[in-house]
């Protein structure tokens, strides 16, 4: 806020801008989270058979991977956080290959949607 030619800096107020989960940098960090999300979602929704390639999401059986897929917004000692992912046990595994199978992402490609 300016007072006459004297800037006066509210840092609880900024403080409160950058890190309350509430704030409208929060709420757009969420939705670009969404976004991501979603776009995981939509890459999952080739089925199965064939199989996919490698280098290409994998295809789907069930909807279980594409379902278990959330968005959760956070805070830690650094700030406010997106946490874009899922708890199936298999998730990690095709998003980033193993030492035998390549890996198929799905959350890696969808990225680009944060960028809306």
């Amino acid at each position: 806020m300016v007072q006459g030619d004297i800037l006066v800096w509210n840092a609880a107020a900024l403080a409160e801008f950058f890190r309350s989960p509430s704030a409208p940098i929060a709420r757009d960090l969420f939705r670009r989270g969404l976004a991501v999300e979603s776009e995981a979602k939509r890459l999952l929704n080739t089925s199965f058979p064939p199989p996919s390639s490698p280098g290409e999401p994998p295809h789907k059986r069930s909807a279980r991977l594409q379902t278990s897929i959330s968005t959760r917004l956070g805070e830690d000692a650094e700030g406010i956080y997106v946490d874009i992912g899922t708890a199936v046990e298999y998730g990690e595994y095709l998003e980033f290959g193993t030492a035998r199978m390549e890996a198929r992402p799905f959350l890696r490609p969808a990225l680009p949607a944060a960028a809306l």
